[in-house]
């Protein structure tokens, strides 16, 4: 979708030229200048690829290409390329819909996880901490297997593919 909204922001610079070439075509039929027409917010919108900006911006220029439609027209400008426009600020606003349901959903899974990760992290801690109760004192092998790096070793030991846990003499499935 991300794709599909910056080629539709591309396309819109040939939109944009034709649209000023019809403008300065029209010269006295048009009471504002170029200018305050609109098109450098949305050049500056479409080449940043801020479609937010772009959608705003070309909200603006339709309402001003609907301001002069008749004048406009007079130099050649086409319903259909009107509608065109209409249609490109429609397109912008659907794709910008969708990455933000996207965004959400991703930022609501990523919650999810973290979640999860802080619930394993707990157990992992209580279970290192009872592990260093046990054995702090009476044996000093078994304590070092109830530190955190030890127990990262022994996930980095099996997780290698064909490695065998010496500790566990558990295979890694593949």
């Amino acid at each position: 979708m991300t794709t599909r909204l910056y080629g539709t922001l591309d396309g819109l610079l040939e939109s944009v030229r034709h649209l000023t070439g019809y403008i300065k075509l029209a010269k006295s039929g048009i009471s504002i200048p170029l200018e305050d027409f609109g098109f450098t917010g949305l050049r500056t919108a479409i080449n940043a690829k801020d479609a937010e900006g772009a959608f705003k911006s070309l909200q603006f220029v339709n309402g001003n290409v609907a301001k002069f439609k008749e004048v406009l027209a007079a130099q050649g400008l086409s319903e259909e390329f009107m509608d065109g426009l209409i249609a490109t600020a429609a397109s912008i606003a659907a794709d910008k819909q969708l990455q933000f349901e996207y965004d959400t959903k991703a930022t609501a899974l990523l919650q999810s996880n973290v979640g999860g990760f802080n619930e394993l992290n707990a157990q992992l801690t209580e279970i290192l901490s009872v592990g260093k109760i046990l054995y702090t004192g009476k044996d000093s092998v078994k304590l070092k297997e109830y530190t955190f790096s030890e127990l990262l070793k022994k996930v980095h030991r099996t997780s290698k593919p064909g490695s065998d846990d010496a500790s566990t003499g558990i295979a890694p499935t593949k």
